[in-house]
């Protein structure tokens, strides 16, 4: 196999848990949440499928108030490509809403990818992302990102909290927003597609109607060095999500997600349990 085709078949892997912790983002115009509203804590697992096989699998844990949100996210790679890729990893991240936007405050992250320890940890004092650690610092030599165009991104977990508190504010998901995972740059777009009827699937733990969200994600700077001007990583994905209230009493969450993996073909993720939950987002453990 040629190093370019290594290389990109391990970013593909890469974008199982990239693409779910990255495309779910917006920012449509939103007003800050009413002191009316409740506290909403749930708990949701997922499991991701490639041509018939499930490559991964997801435990989410969110609690959105009033003033801000936690949400917390378990992941690893299972069956086949989990013998071969063996990976799982922890994310957390907090903030706070503000109109028309959300204000990360920390994000966390840690595990292991390919047998490497892997860690993050990024604080937004002035509500810009400052890196507190970094690890591995340079896993790949990349062009270096000016900071300005960091100024105002948020980290990805909190770009899911956003669209799951917009979708439920507003009941649409047109917008855009950049995330900042410390190395890469990624520009979101997405649009509201209509409602569609989800059939019942043996995968999923829902069927019903859901609002479908269209979505564009092309990174936009942080490219490695050796990315020329028609490299794959610069081409735009193309995915969809369908949110809706899976219990009732609960804000819209995406019950199924498909997204185009480069060379790989289509990753489908399915939800597979949904509860209430008193305890705290970050609280979720990675695997049960």
């Amino acid at each position: 196999m040629s190093r370019v085709v290594a290389t990109r078949n391990t970013a593909a892997m890469k974008a199982l848990l990239a693409v779910l912790l990255l495309v779910l983002a917006h920012p449509p115009v939103l007003a800050e949440p009413s002191a009316s509203r409740s506290t909403t804590s749930a708990e949701l697992t997922y499991s991701g499928y490639i041509a018939g096989f499930n490559v991964f699998d997801v435990k989410a844990g969110v609690e959105l108030s009033p003033d801000g949100y936690q949400l917390g996210l378990g992941f690893r790679t299972v069956g086949v490509v989990g013998a071969v890729i063996h990976s799982d990893m922890l994310a957390f991240s907090q903030g706070v809403w503000r109109p028309n936007t959300v204000v990360p405050q920390r994000y966390l992250s840690a595990g292991l990818w390919r047998g490497d320890q892997r860690s993050a940890d990024i604080e937004y004092p002035d509500g810009n992302p400052h890196i507190e650690r970094l690890i591995p610092h340079d896993d790949t030599p990349r062009d270096p990102i000016p900071e300005a165009m960091t100024h105002h991104t948020a980290d990805a977990l909190s770009a899911i909290a956003f669209l799951v508190n917009t979708v439920a504010t507003t009941g649409g998901c047109d917008g855009h927003i950049n995330t900042f995972d410390g190395r890469r740059l990624n520009s979101v777009t997405s649009h509201t597609a209509g409602t569609e009827t989800l059939p019942i699937e043996s995968r999923s733990f829902y069927a019903g109607p859901a609002l479908r969200c269209d979505l564009e994600g092309r990174q936009i700077a942080g490219f490695p060095l050796d990315a020329g001007p028609d490299d794959m990583l610069r081409h735009t994905n193309h995915s969809s999500v369908w949110l809706a209230p899976a219990q009732p009493g609960m804000p819209p969450v995406p019950v199924l997600m498909s997204f185009e993996v480069r060379l790989l073909g289509h990753l489908t993720l399915y939800v597979t349990g949904i509860r209430k939950s008193a305890e705290l987002a970050h609280r979720v453990p990675l695997m049960p």
